[in-house]
């Protein structure tokens, strides 16, 4: 939906989806608090379930995390095009602290797994699967190349 008003910019179709994109980023919010009930290397991450992707049984994949995380950043973006500062700040924080354990899960997997890889989930061994993790946007949500770091970090060859 944001990147149909980045395009059009048109605030009219933007205000009408709104609502929507601001029940997602509280659905998501909701869910990941689900699996924050006892420390575990999925603490934080969206339930398990089928990927879209079809990796296999019901899993922590990242690859959703990765996608919900990037829908409460656009949430958090649309919120400030509109003005809605409160909104823009709550998801905002939900993106940072979902970013924050998905990073946490990450470095856990990579002790998981004996290297410096990119799981499927947390619980897999390195797999065939891992492939749909490595996909990402041609740019920022600030519209940078992903070339050009926001925070000047690197992870495993990808800017964070």
């Amino acid at each position: 939906m944001l990147e149909h008003y980045k395009l059009t910019r048109n605030p009219t179709f933007l205000r009408e989806v709104y609502p929507g994109l601001a029940r997602g980023a509280g659905w998501i919010e909701r869910k990941r608090k689900e699996t924050m009930r006892i420390a575990s290397p999925h603490f934080g991450l969206l339930p398990a379930g089928i990927s879209a992707e079809h990796l296999g049984p019901s899993d922590f994949y990242y690859w959703d995390n990765f996608w919900g995380v990037a829908g409460v950043r656009r949430a958090a973006l649309a919120a400030q095009v509109l003005g809605h500062e409160t909104d823009a700040r709550r998801f905002n924080g939900y993106a940072q602290d979902y970013w924050t354990e998905i990073e946490r899960s990450l470095q856990a997997s990579e002790k998981f797994a004996g290297t410096t890889c990119l799981l499927a989930s947390p619980y897999r061994r390195f797999d065939s699967g891992a492939i749909g993790s490595l996909c990402g946007d041609s740019e920022t949500d600030d519209g940078r190349n992903n070339d050009q770091p926001a925070n000047g970090k690197r992870r495993n060859g990808f800017w964070a």
